[in-house]
């Protein structure tokens, strides 16, 4: 399984931790009587608290584990795909490949030609030497890949000039992809319930946004079409090249509603 889809299902199982914890309380707090004995009596309202309070903390603590969870499995995940990334670069040749592909971009970066000219130039540059599949080919590819991360053209001219590196590059974007969908379930169901103010929801929008999800779909965002939408967009964006293209998120009960 990868770790795109142990996120998306760790966070399916919080929405329904979510989902049962908020049907729990509000079936407590919805009680008015209880019978013992065969005697029907008025519930206490403080019980009602209590009690539904407990509930809460219950399964706070359980969100809690599971988002520890996803945690731990990101950033294991990330030490084993850079481990087989840097294991991929080939090393011991008569050029060093970070000193040169450093050197690449800080070349195009300086550049004073038009940018439009400028990238043109690059690309054109990659494709020669991938077409030559000569020892720069894969040298320049990456250095691509630093200036134009997720460039389709580029990952396919990784794929056929290296690989190995490619198949480890594609490990690396699978992580960053994951984070950056944990970060928008975060954000999405949990973030405005500790927005304290306009300017905090504003820069939770912001955020949402850098990260390529939309927060205006719906009005606010606290809510589940902000993420559904992402993992949709993530699933089109990515999913070939990851393998995870018939994933569904599965939100449950819409809305999730704080119960602070």
């Amino acid at each position: 399984m990868s770790i795109f889809e142990k996120v998306l299902n760790a966070h399916n199982t919080i929405i329904a931790l979510e989902t049962g914890k908020n049907t729990q309380i509000q079936d407590i707090l919805a009680r008015q009587y209880a019978t013992l004995g065969g005697v029907r009596y008025p519930v206490d309202p403080a019980q009602k608290s209590a009690a539904a309070k407990q509930v809460q903390l219950n399964y706070d603590a359980l969100i809690d584990t599971k988002k520890n969870e996803i945690r731990i499995a990101l950033e294991t995940a990330e030490k084993e795909a850079k481990r087989a990334y840097y294991d991929a670069i080939p090393m011991g040749s008569e050029y060093d490949y970070t000193s040169e592909i450093d050197r690449i971009i800080r070349n195009h970066e300086g550049s004073t030609l038009h940018p439009s000219v400028r990238d043109s130039n690059f690309f054109a540059t990659v494709r020669e030497h991938t077409e030559l599949g000569d020892k720069w080919a894969p040298i320049y590819v990456l250095a691509g890949l630093e200036i134009f991360p997720g460039n389709a053209e580029l990952l396919e001219c990784l794929d056929k000039v290296a690989p190995a590196v490619a198949k480890a590059k594609a490990g690396i974007m699978e992580v960053e992809t994951a984070k950056r969908l944990a970060e928008v379930f975060e954000l999405a169901y949990f973030g405005a319930r500790s927005a304290g103010s306009p300017i905090e929801s504003i820069h939770i929008k912001t955020r949402l946004a850098e990260l390529g999800a939309n927060p205006n779909i719906t009005v606010g965002i606290n809510n589940a079409a902000v993420y559904d939408a992402f993992v949709q967009s993530l699933v089109a964006d990515f999913g070939v090249k990851l393998g995870i293209k018939n994933i569904e998120p599965q939100v449950v009960g819409g809305v999730i509603y704080g119960n602070n």
